[in-house]
């Protein structure tokens, strides 16, 4: 093991040492450790972080179509439940009117739509009516005019069939 003099102190020290032992110069840079980054560590970082990149991107596209979609499909079937109300008040204005005799324009009194519906009457509301009441999601309209649904213009007795 060959010695050299300490730069700092002068006494012999080995080549091998960090450090002088006497007074604690050090004789080699300290080099701090190295870390891998993404510019270092070679074509395997680089073709995880093309793909990692390539997998947010098409989840964002996937994600993209199918969201539009889904808020579509979920309206679609409000609408669906919404028309099936609207004919079911539109048979029972009939079967009112069938009964009574009654002629177009006629205003069917509440009682009598409560009778005829029964229990009924209070599940059918239009799914975006907030309140979740006859009164506040249907116009019922006299004898000869379809009810109407206050919650949504689009929803009508004549588009029924389009969605079919």
């Amino acid at each position: 093991m060959p010695l050299m003099a300490c730069p700092e102190c002068g006494r012999p020290v080995s080549n091998q040492a960090p450090q002088c032992p006497s007074c604690g110069f050090p004789l080699r840079p300290v080099t701090p450790p190295r870390r891998n980054s993404a510019l270092t560590c070679g074509l395997g970082c680089l073709l995880a972080t093309v793909a990692v990149f390539f997998l947010i991107a098409v989840m964002g596209l996937l994600a993209a179509i199918a969201i539009p979609s889904f808020v579509k499909a979920r309206g679609n079937s409000q609408r669906a439940v919404c028309v099936r109300h609207l004919e079911e008040l539109a048979d029972l204005k009939a079967t009112w009117a069938e009964e009574h005799s009654a002629t177009n324009g006629t205003v069917i009194p509440d009682a009598g739509l409560v009778e005829l519906a029964g229990g009924r009457l209070s599940q059918l509301w239009c799914p975006k009516d907030a309140q979740r009441s006859f009164r506040t999601s249907y116009v019922l309209n006299p004898v000869g005019v379809d009810p109407l649904c206050q919650c949504a213009d689009e929803h009508a007795l004549e588009s029924a069939d389009e969605d079919e």
